[in-house]
This record gives structure tokens, C-alpha cells and sequence, in this order.
């Protein structure tokens, strides 16, 4: 994973662990399943590679499920269901539609969905970054109008890093899957990953990491 995508993935400043809802559910189906898993920080455009140099067996990362993606690598059942949003400086009063990016100048991070959906906006500016925390401070310090992004990691950095500086804004561009990576035809593994996910949805360990991570319970269709 990539972990600077909180709540989904991040590194604790003080213990160096890792930590977030891609931890916890890929910690949670590992001992469901019976295997050890171990952590591996890259960035999120390197994932999909590594997976095909073998490198890494697993990426999950609020990865959206996508027919271009499903060419290298095959996905898990959804396990979060999540949809593209907007963050823009708190000051500023211009944005509150799709329509109000045209001609804007829009920070993405590398290889994301958000980063496909800006350059799709007639007549914007798109600037990537090498990661998400960079679009999210870009957008504080004036250099892009707005950064289009996952909205949970959106309200979370809002919430909890934003420093009131920014805001979410009332944009949804987008409904995604999100879903966990494996290589192409890596269907033993697939499998496991697939009913790990299955046991903790059905014990109720799955909800209880979703509470804990986004203050409330899934989607009901997420469930099933």
C-alpha cells in the first residue's frame, strides 16, 4: 500500500506502524485465512507493477475496481464503496458543482481515479503529484484550486489535517468499488482473499473495523 491515504492507510508518526481501514481488513481476512501479512509502503502508481513483477502478493489501497485495471490484476469482491469528491481551500466560494471545475486548476495524485476524472473536466489545469498528502497541502497553500480526490480520505484530512484551512466540497463526481489486487490469474490467493472477506463480513468483524474507521456501519449492499 501506499500509506498516505488515511483512513484507508497511513504510517503512525510516533510508532512507525502502520495503521488504518486497509490495515485492519487485510490484518483481519490474513487471520481468517490463516496467513501472516506483512506491510509494504510503495506508491500507489508502483502497486499494480509490483504486482506483476511479483514483488508484492496483495495491494490494497482504496484501490477502485476499473475495467483498465481489471487487464493486469484481478480483484477481490468489494469491500468499501466509495465515489470521487472535491476539496478546495475553506475561502474559497467558487466551487460547488462539477461544472464549477471547468478551467480550474486541479491537483490528483499519480495513476488515482481522481486524477482520469480531472482530465476529463473541460478546460482544466490538471497537476499530479506523487502522492495525496502533496495535492491536499497544495490546495491549503493556494497552488491549485482544488484537488480531486477519494471522498473519505477527502473528509478525513478535512476533519483531522486541514488545519480549517480547507473544506469538502458538496461534489460527488463519482460511485467506485473499491477492491483488493492480486496478479492475474493468481486465483488460489484470490480465493482466500475472497472468503477471508466473506467470514469477517459475516462475524461482524468487518462492521466493527468500518465503525471504527469511518464512525459508522456499512452500506447494508456491502454486506451481502
Amino acid at each position: 500500500m501506499d500509506a498516505s491515504y488515511p483512513p484507508f492507510g497511513s504510517q503512525n508518526q510516533e510508532t512507525k506502524d502502520y495503521e488504518g481501514f486497509d490495515v485492519d481488513i487485510i490484518r483481519a481476512i490474513g487471520e481468517a485465512e490463516g496467513f501472516d501479512v506483512e506491510i509494504s509502503n510503495r506508491s500507489f502508481d508502483g502497486l499494480i507493477p509490483a504486482l506483476q513483477a511479483k514483488e508484492i502478493d496483495v495491494a490494497i489501497n482504496d484501490i477502485t475496481i476499473t475495467d483498465d485495471r481489471k487487464q493486469s490484476v484481478d480483484f477481490s469482491k468489494p469491500y468499501y464503496i466509495a465515489g470521487l469528491g472535491v476539496v478546495t481551500r475553506a475561502d474559497n466560494d467558487t466551487i460547488h458543482t462539477a461544472e464549477d471545475l471547468q478551467g480550474k486548476t486541479l491537483g490528483v495524485s499519480i495513476g488515482s481515479t481522481g486524477e482520469e476524472a480531472a482530465r476529463k473536466i473541460p478546460g482544466a489545469n490538471v497537476r499530479v503529484f506523487n502522492a495525496i498528502n502533496e495535492a491536499l497541502l497544495e490546495v491549503q497553500n493556494g497552488g491549485v484550486d482544488a484537488v480531486v480526490n477519494d471522498i473519505p480520505t477527502n473528509e478525513y484530512y478535512v476533519s483531522h489535517a486541514g488545519n480549517k484551512k480547507v473544506r469538502s466540497a458538496e461534489v460527488a463526481l463519482t460511485k467506485e468499488d473499491l477492491g483488493i489486487a492480486v496478479l492475474k490469474g493468481n486465483t488460489e490467493l484470490l480465493t482466500k482473499i475472497d472468503d477471508g472477506l466473506a467470514k469477517i463480513k459475516a462475524n461482524g468483524k468487518f462492521a466493527e473495523i468500518y465503525e471504527k474507521w469511518f464512525g459508522k456501519q456499512p452500506p447494508q449492499e456491502l454486506l451481502q
